[in-house]
């Protein structure tokens, strides 16, 4: 055989590389098919996605409801001298906390107690304080207020610059109103009280106003609530024998020494039963949540979207948006859903009928109704694990605020009716109507149920039942670690300001303690 001649192929080896490439195209046939299936199952997802999503905010749109960024932006840009948030603004840089006060400056303010303590503090603040009450009244009395909240996508990053200075205004104003009660201005005392409720209510009367702004505003309300438990038992107001006596001098009065005017009392009783801005507010509030829901996941994987999150592209471009994008779709349907659903029970009447909306107490359960039970499960719900707080339980804090507040209207209504008759009523039913329209309801029971009074308890009590809806007779309970339990206990209104408290201790915040004690 020559040189150049080639070996003859082995019949076995031949054999087995056809095999292999038989083998070999079968199994790319098989990913090719595979592939082009799961090209179309996607392909089919996103459409199916889409569309839901497509529908659901068109039922939304159909109805007249806001969803787009686009929804929630102003009419137009109030002027600065004609915006009452840039005056609201103003007066909180305008806070003053004297020099010559004995207390340390702020480190007592969340405790009413101090201003009894130190009188003298007391009247330094009011007098420090009068130039940015006159500015606060003057924002009240503007008819227009634009908070500067402007939506864009991400809504997700939309700041709220005015929820710091507007919690730390109505903080420190409410405990100067607590010191014109201290030294007698109860008449200066209820217009702070007005005019803090203008602000309270205009934080939520933006087109953008975010479950965030109704909490701050439900908290700020909620100490409004306390400050009024605090100073009612004492609060001077002018009898009905003594009206026009008052009129006549008032002209004339010094700051100290002025009683609440009746008009005043019967005003923010009537200011503390109005609940229809809350439940607008609420309203709004849960339809911006919504739309910040609706635009993570329509704009999700889009360069604006991951230039405006601060994400690099390659972590949230539009591959991602690809795989996982369907599921982002089908997830905000379903949390869209479950805002909504909050915001309709949160505009029900009792505590109890918002909880038959939602499905379950979110005071006692572990879990949402959407439970999630696999880490499959979870991953394909991405948006609302990673947007989606605990929605459900903000209907405690806003049921909460309601009975505060009727409680505290109450409270004043009974102090008139002391004021007049030298005693406290037998029972809330013979405050109306002179005093009140009618007996405020608890938001914790059935329809139709009052709130509770007991003038002979020690110490005298006005409560609601509180969220687990028992009548417990006004019992504070504890936990065993002491703090009170919340969730078993009544909501009480203690009629002569004597709340359980520690011993107040002003050793520790006196000027010349804090002084000898710096190294």
């Amino acid at each position: 055989m020559g040189v150049g001649s080639s070996l003859p192929s082995d019949p076995v080896v031949a054999a087995w590389d056809a095999r292999r490439r038989r083998v070999w195209r079968r199994a790319w046939a098989g990913v090719g098919l595979a592939g082009a299936l799961l090209l179309g199952v996607r392909v089919w997802w996103g459409a199916v996605a889409h569309e839901r999503l497509t529908r659901a905010v068109e039922a939304y749109r159909a109805a007249g409801e806001p969803v787009y960024l686009e929804d929630f932006l102003p009419p137009r840009a109030v002027p600065d001298d004609e915006n009452a948030a840039t005056a609201y603004q103003k007066a909180a840089g305008m806070i003053a906390v004297p020099d010559a006060m004995q207390v340390v400056g702020t480190y007592y303010f969340d405790d009413f107690r101090w201003a009894r303590a130190y009188p003298g503090d007391a009247r330094l603040v009011v007098e420090a304080n009068t130039g940015m009450l006159a500015e606060l009244r003057r924002a009240s009395a503007m008819t227009e207020c634009d908070w500067g909240v402007r939506i864009a996508s991400p809504a997700v990053n939309t700041l709220l610059p005015t929820l710091s200075w507007t919690r730390h205004l109505s903080r420190s104003v409410i405990r100067i109103g607590v010191s014109q009660h201290v030294i007698g201005d109860d008449e200066g005392m209820m217009q702070t009280l007005a005019d803090l409720h203008t602000v309270h209510r205009r934080f939520t009367e933006g087109r953008a106003t975010f479950a965030l702004n109704l909490m701050v505003s439900g908290v700020c309300e909620a100490v409004c609530c306390s400050a009024i438990e605090f100073v009612v038992h004492d609060l001077q107001i002018e009898s009905s024998q003594e009206r026009g006596e008052e009129d006549q001098r008032r002209d004339g009065s010094s700051v100290a020494g002025r009683s609440a005017t009746r008009d005043q009392i019967r005003a923010e009783i009537a200011r503390l039963l109005d609940e229809d801005w809350m439940i607008t507010a609420w309203r709004r509030a849960m339809n911006t949540e919504r739309a910040v829901l609706y635009d993570f996941a329509a704009s999700f994987g889009t360069p604006g979207f991951a230039a405006g999150m601060g994400i690099a592209a390659p972590l949230s471009g539009r591959p991602l948006r690809w795989v996982i994008g369907p599921s982002f779709d089908l997830d905000a349907v379903k949390a869209m859903k479950r805002v909504m659903r909050v915001r309709d029970a949160g505009c029900l009447a009792t505590y109890g009928e918002a909880m038959a909306i939602i499905g379950f107490d979110p005071n006692s359960a572990a879990e949402t109704v959407d439970e999630v039970n696999s880490q499959v499960e979870r991953a394909s719900r991405l948006l609302s694990e990673t947007m989606m707080w605990r929605v459900e339980g903000t209907l405690i804090g806003e049921y909460r605020v309601r009975a505060d507040r009727r409680m505290a209207a109450a409270a004043l209504a009974i102090r008139m009716y002391e004021v007049d008759h030298g005693r406290r009523p037998a029972s809330l039913e013979a405050l109306v109507p002179e005093y009140l329209p009618a007996v405020p309801e608890d938001p914790f029971c059935e329809p139709g149920q009052p709130i509770r009074y007991a003038p002979d308890a020690v110490p005298p009590l006005l409560y609601s039942v509180g969220p687990n809806g028992a009548d417990d007779g006004g019992q504070d309970k504890r936990l065993d670690d002491g703090r009170r339990d919340d969730a078993a206990s009544d909501i009480l209104f203690y009629l002569n300001g004597d709340r359980p408290r520690p011993p107040l201790d002003l050793s520790q915040g006196l000027k010349a303690r804090a002084a000898s004690a710096e190294p």
